[in-house]
């Protein structure tokens, strides 16, 4: 859907929300593969951040994580810190 979304400049907001939300159900799915689940994961917040510029979807997402798949908590918060800053300098 991703690819979809760059063909299809008119479409490009839904068709990122739904790939958004095909891999949130893979990410959050009870007893998900741990494989899968990173892969999605990674990808949701990619999508995340090309759906808001100024992070702030790809950053909620981001704290979510952290509380959802904690095991990859060091990842989570390196993304955050990549973030660009939502307070003006």
């Amino acid at each position: 859907m991703k690819r979809l979304a760059d063909l299809r400049p008119k479409e490009r907001v839904a068709l990122l929300k739904a790939a958004l939300d095909h891999l949130l159900n893979v990410a959050y799915s009870k007893n998900p593969d741990p494989f899968w689940q990173k892969r999605a994961a990674m990808f949701a917040g990619k999508i995340a951040q090309m759906t808001s510029s100024d992070g702030s979807s790809a950053r909620a997402l981001y704290m979510r994580f952290i509380e959802e798949i904690p095991a990859m908590k060091a990842i989570w918060e390196a993304k955050l810190a990549a973030l660009p800053s939502s307070q003006p300098n």
